[in-house]
């Protein structure tokens, strides 16, 4: 399955096009705006609008400036990426506790140093991760395919 959401080519250089993205509020599909601060603070602050870089290589369809395109990225490469980035530290955070706890069971301090020292970890794990795969496709969206120019529906179903 793919996530997909929709972009304008605002910009090309050579096999390259820097596609703009709008960050949108999922308060449109909620039926409790009224009682929530969530939509108050998504009226008083604008939408986010966001720059991507991409190659036009993955996409067979030459693409043109201004173009409202489809972008895709899979499922499980954000679903992966939630866990590296919030399970795995929290994850360390409770191992390195639990270590230095059974290692010094009257010591609060060492606990703490523990902690610090499996989240100090997980960072790394996660900077290294990030590195190693920085090029890998499975993690960078795709130009999926054209839209037309007419109305472009913010967040489409894939």
């Amino acid at each position: 399955m793919m996530i997909c959401e929709t972009g304008r080519i605002i910009a090309m250089e050579g096999e390259w096009v820097w596609i703009e993205t709008q960050q949108m509020s999922a308060c449109h599909s909620c039926a409790a705006k009224a009682g929530c601060g969530q939509h108050l603070l998504s009226n008083v602050f604008p939408s986010k609008r966001q720059h991507l870089k991409l190659s036009t290589r993955t996409f067979a369809d030459t693409v043109q400036l201004y173009d409202n395109v489809e972008l895709a990225i899979p499922e499980q490469s954000i679903v992966k990426g939630a866990f590296l980035l919030y399970g795995l530290p929290l994850l360390m955070l409770l191992l390195g506790t639990v270590a230095a706890s059974s290692f010094f069971p009257a010591n609060d301090a060492m606990a703490g140093l523990g902690a610090f020292i499996g989240f100090s970890a997980a960072v790394l794990i996660v900077r290294g991760h990030a590195y190693w795969h920085r090029d890998d496709p499975q993690y960078h969206p795709m130009i999926k395919r054209i839209l037309p120019n007419v109305a472009v529906v913010q967040h489409l179903s894939c």
